[in-house]
């Protein structure tokens, strides 16, 4: 490692002088990386990657009690990666587009550092990517207009797509779909009352490699958060008017 550090002086020969250090940092034992970064994943798909362990002395590594923080998302386990320790850590996409993270740690026998933490993450989607990923819409209520919600589908690579049809198995909710640009937009309308506040609905497309996008919807209850809130804090209450004054009559 090296930096350099200018100082300046009222000398007329030497105005300006440039300090320059070096040093190096040994990692007493580390994993190979920060973070373990799977990137953009297709939904309901499994993949590994194989992270190494470097130490200054690999003979005082003893590596145990391996865990992760999501068993549903992460699996993990203790592998040799060209003769060296390393973990090798899988990832279960699930079914819906969502950002996922998570955490494997392993003690590694070292005193000075007798544990270590690798973060994990991805996006899970395929090249057909929604925003904003999910669809929220406020309660149905009769007599009102229909809630919706216009949500915008892009293709990260670029490659044209077209979009069909919104499918709900449940019934509840129904849409539209029109092309915009290089994108599609989809319009989301909530028709009647769905049995859960959440839940999935489809989008079907003419791509054979992501031909029905599952999107999550969220029916927030505004009226009943506001009640669970109470009056708010640091609002003093209105004071009461104040009665005019009355001049007794003379005699």
């Amino acid at each position: 490692m090296t930096k350099t550090v200018d100082v300046t002086t009222d000398s007329a020969t030497s105005p300006k002088l440039t300090l320059t250090m070096k040093g190096r940092i040994d990692v007493l034992v580390g994993f190979e990386k920060p973070f373990l970064d799977f990137g953009r994943i297709p939904e309901g798909t499994v993949r590994t990657e194989k992270v190494r362990i470097e130490a200054m002395k690999p003979g005082s590594l003893h590596l145990s009690g391996l865990k992760v923080s999501d068993p549903l998302l992460l699996k993990a386990e203790l592998v040799k990666d060209g003769g060296s320790d390393a973990i090798a850590v899988t990832l279960t996409a699930g079914p819906i587009p969502a950002q996922v993270s998570g955490r494997v740690t392993v003690a590694t026998g070292v005193p000075e550092a007798p544990e270590l933490t690798l973060q994990v993450r991805a996006k899970v989607g395929g090249d057909l990517d929604v925003m904003p990923p999910t669809a929220v819409l406020s309660p149905f209520e009769k007599g009102l207009p229909f809630p919706e919600i216009t949500m915008r589908v892009s293709s990260a690579s670029g490659k044209p797509f077209s979009l069909l049809k919104v499918e709900d198995p449940a019934g509840a909710l129904a849409g539209t779909v029109a092309p915009q640009g290089q994108g599609w937009l989809v319009r989301i309308v909530l028709r009647k009352a769905p049995k859960t506040s959440s839940g999935l609905v489809y989008v079907l497309t003419d791509r054979k490699d992501q031909p029905r996008m599952a999107i999550p919807y969220l029916v927030s209850d505004p009226a009943a958060s506001i009640a669970k809130m109470g009056k708010p804090k640091g609002i003093a209450p209105s004071p009461a008017p104040a009665r005019p004054a009355v001049t007794p009559p003379r005699h």
